[in-house]
C-alpha cells in the first residue's frame, strides 16, 4: 500500500479526531466527498514532493510517500539558487520545478531541473517589469505559465517555454476582474482559471483564454462559503476545488466546494484545527487524491491526507521538524 490511515496513536492525540466540522456550519460536515470511478488506466500516486521553504530560503525534495521522520531526498539552497522568500512552486510536464520569489528586493520566477541539488544556479529565470510580486504559479494545458501578480492585482500570461526578461502576452487585470491581491491560482479541466483572491475574500473564475479587464465568469464569496484568506487551491479528479484558507493570527482550515460552485456557496467538506490544519499556505493533490498541505504556523508541518475524505478525519501523515515556513506545494505524477 502507498500508505496506511493515521494509527490510533495519532488519533489519541488530535482532539475531536472522531468528530468534524464546524459550528458555523448548518451542520456536521461530512467525512467523505464524492469521488470518480476507477479508471482504466489505474492512476498512478505522486513520487515526490516537493516543499517551499519561506522562511529559509529553500525547497526540499521529498518522497511522496515519505512519513514522520523522513530526511529529504535533496535540498536547493544557497546564494548560487537564487531563492529569496520562495512562496509558490509547480512542476510542468517535462518535470521542471518553477519558483515564485516573493522577494520585496527580488522578486522573480526561477526554473530548476527535476534532478536539481545543493547550492545550483535555475536551469533559467523568468523576470518582467509587469510582474511585481508573484505569488502564485500554474501552467495551462498548452504549456503556457500563468503567474498571480499581487502588488499589481493581475494574472499575467507567459508563452510556453518563456524564460530571461519577458512581457507577458496576456494579463488579467482591471477593476471589472475583481481581483484584489491574488494568491494562488489553479485550472479545472474545463482549463477554467480559479483564483483565490486573498483580501476579498473569494475564489474568482475566469473563462478559459480571457485577458484584460474580463469580469470572472464565477464568484464563490459570502458567509456561507466561511473564507477568511484564501491562499491556496487544488483540484481533485472528480472536480472538487480544495482551498487553503487561513484564520489569523495562527489558525485556518481546508474548504472542498463542489465541483462548479458558485455564490454563497458552503463547503461540501472541511478540514479544521481538529484535523492538525494549522496555518495552510499551500496545497496539493496527486492522482490518488491524497491531499498535501503545507502548515506555515510555528511548528512548519506538512500534513497528508487520506483520498475522498473531509472533516473529522485525522491525517495519513505528519511530516515535521525539518521545514521552516512551509509554504508552496507541488508533487510529481
Amino acid at each position: 500500500m502507498k500508505r496506511t490511515i493515521a494509527s490510533l496513536a495519532l488519533c489519541a492525540l488530535i482532539s475531536g479526531c472522531g468528530g468534524g466540522g464546524t459550528s458555523s456550519g448548518p451542520g456536521p460536515m461530512p467525512t467523505s466527498i464524492p469521488t470518480l470511478p476507477p479508471t482504466t488506466p489505474a492512476p498512478v500516486g505522486a513520487t515526490t514532493l516537493y516543499v517551499a521553504n519561506n522562511g529559509a530560503d529553500s525547497i526540499f525534495a521529498l518522497p511522496a510517500s515519505a512519513s514522520a521522520g523522513t530526511l529529504p531526498t535533496a535540498t536547493i539552497a544557497g546564494t548560487a539558487t537564487l531563492l529569496n522568500a520562495p512562496i509558490a512552486l509547480a512542476v510542468d510536464t517535462s518535470g521542471s520545478l518553477w519558483v515564485a520569489n516573493a522577494s520585496a528586493t527580488q522578486p522573480n520566477i526561477l526554473r530548476f531541473a527535476a534532478n536539481a541539488n545543493g547550492n545550483v544556479p535555475p536551469s533559467a529565470t523568468l523576470s518582467s517589469a509587469a510582474v511585481g510580486t508573484p505569488y502564485g504559479l500554474a501552467f495551462d494545458a498548452s504549456g503556457a505559465l500563468y503567474v498571480s501578480d499581487v502588488t499589481n492585482n493581475a494574472i499575467e500570461k507567459f508563452a510556453p517555454g518563456t524564460t530571461g526578461t519577458a512581457v507577458p502576452v496576456a494579463v488579467i487585470q482591471g477593476s471589472q476582474t475583481g481581483l484584489m491581491h491574488p494568491h494562488g491560482i489553479a485550472f479545472d479541466a474545463a482549463g477554467n482559471l480559479w483564483v483565490a483572491d486573498t483580501d476579498v475574500p473569494s475564489i474568482e473564475e475566469f473563462a478559459a483564454g480571457a485577458s484584460g479587464n474580463a469580469a470572472p465568469i464565477a464568484v464563490i464569496s459570502g458567509a456561507a462559503a466561511q473564507l477568511t484568506k484564501p491562499n491556496a487551491l487544488a483540484f481533485d479528479r472528480a472536480g472538487n476545488l480544495y482551498v487553503a484558507n487561513v484564520m489569523p493570527p495562527s489558525d485556518g482550515t481546508v474548504n472542498i466546494y463542489a465541483p462548479n460552485a458558485t455564490g454563497n456557496a458552503a463547503p461540501i467538506g472541511q478540514y479544521t484545527s481538529a484535523q492538525y490544519v494549522g496555518t495552510p499556505y499551500g496545497i496539493a493533490l496527486d492522482a490518488l487524491g491524497y491531499v498535501y498541505v503545507g502548515d506555515e504556523g510555528p511548528n512548519g508541518r506538512v500534513k497528508v491526507y487520506p483520498p475522498g475524505t473531509a472533516g473529522g478525519v485525522a491525517p495519513a501523515e505528519l511530516l515535521g521538524g525539518i521545514f521552516n515556513s512551509p509554504t508552496g506545494i507541488a508533487v510529481t505524477p
